[in-house]
């Protein structure tokens, strides 16, 4: 026990690193040592050197580090301190120095050059202000242009991951609803006015828990970086100055999980979507749907763009919450939203949407019955020939 003032807060980062077989060894050893009683209370008894542990993480120049911090910060708000109304026996240990050291931390994560760091940073504030809601309130404004930046971000997880911190935000926080409302009525149809040559990133590949970001590419014969030639290397295959906490000049670094382009419009809709949908399932009440849903409408029906598809298939993914937390709410939206539907169910260029969109007309008919046919007949469509079985 002598050791666990340098030993549990580096326990706890091995327990989300990207190796397989360090993270598993790290998970079973932790169990061993906590006991059936958990590692909360070994944690809070030696809070100080565990939040060195992890803010001295939060500032490494390997990007897998930082994110594995910001994940172990977010335990300590999420499964240990509890909430204002549901306190948990070990929140008194959160003293306002230390909450207000994490959330610098998390701060200063959710700037980070890497977007994984990012991502991960962004859910862990969403639970920090569930838990310490008075203590982050100075810092709102901040964080609410970090969430919607997040939403309109060239990342899928991000856009989606943002809209879910900030509606857990908004639980706490009930006066954001007049802030984010008219926001998302804005940026919603936006990917009306995206040009025809849309863009994706797609050079990341999200595997792991850290969503390690590919290799740059080299032409033949090109010759290295001498740089990122015979330099460290860390267990993930990222060289230690790819993700430095400095901004680098561009192509700088082998790996380009801090590569930015321009944000699309396409892709701030689809963010909307999600937040639309979050905000549905917290409290569909105190939002315009009759303003809403058409718009959601027009925005599922762009095709005059290369990436439409994604979009839709975003919209299709989401449309079974949606559709079970406005109920009947929905129903008389349902024909607009059909026609796209039922194109994209029968459309053979894209598979992936092809079947969100039948898992869609599945949720309809099981929700709404015999309003669904007639929500097909008002909409020109035989439902026959949808065949959602």
């Amino acid at each position: 026990e002598k050791f666990y003032p340098q030993l549990l807060g580096l326990m706890c980062l091995n327990r989300h690193y990207v190796a397989e077989g360090v993270r598993l060894f790290s998970q079973d050893t932790w169990r061993r040592v906590c006991g059936a009683q958990g590692g909360a209370r070994l944690l809070v008894a030696h809070f100080d050197s565990v939040l060195d542990a992890y803010v001295d993480a939060a500032r490494a120049p390997n990007h897998a580090v930082r994110e594995a911090a910001s994940n172990c910060i977010s335990e300590l708000a999420a499964r240990v301190a509890g909430s204002p109304s549901a306190p948990t026996p070990f929140r008194e240990h959160f003293t306002s120095a230390r909450v207000q050291r994490m959330l610098k931390a998390l701060l200063d994560a959710f700037r980070d050059e890497s977007w994984p760091v990012r991502d991960v940073a962004s859910t862990a504030l969403g639970h920090f202000v569930q838990a310490f809601p008075e203590e982050c309130k100075g810092i709102l404004p901040e964080l609410l242009e970090l969430w919607f930046d997040q939403m309109a971000d060239n990342i899928p997880s991000l856009r989606r991951n943002g809209a879910a911190a900030l509606a857990s935000a908004m639980k706490v926080w009930p006066e954001l609803w007049s802030q984010v409302v008219p926001r998302l009525q804005k940026t919603l149809p936006e990917v009306m006015m995206q040009p025809e040559h849309s863009e994706i990133f797609t050079d990341y590949t999200p595997s792991g828990p850290f969503s390690v970001p590919k290799s740059k590419s080299s032409a033949v014969g090109e010759k290295s970086d001498p740089a990122f030639t015979d330099q460290v290397m860390y267990s993930c295959g990222s060289s230690a100055p790819k993700t430095f906490k400095q901004r680098r000049a561009r192509d700088s670094g082998c790996m380009n999980c801090t590569v930015e382009t321009p944000h699309q419009l396409w892709e701030a809709s689809e963010g909307m979507v999600h937040l639309f949908t979050e905000l549905c399932l917290l409290d569909a009440s105190r939002l315009p749907i009759d303003q809403l849903m058409p718009v959601l409408g027009k925005a599922y029906a762009c095709s005059q763009y290369r990436h439409h598809h994604l979009l839709k298939q975003r919209v299709c993914e989401r449309l079974p919450e949606l559709s079970k937390a406005l109920g009947k709410d929905l129903l008389p939206h349902l024909p607009q939203l059909l026609q796209t539907t039922a194109t994209c169910a029968q459309q053979a260029a894209h598979s992936s949407l092809k079947q969100e969109a039948l898992e869609v007309l599945r949720c309809w008919k099981g929700l709404y019955g015999e309003e669904f046919e007639a929500a097909c007949e008002a909409a020109k469509i035989n439902p026959k020939v949808l065949n959602p079985k």
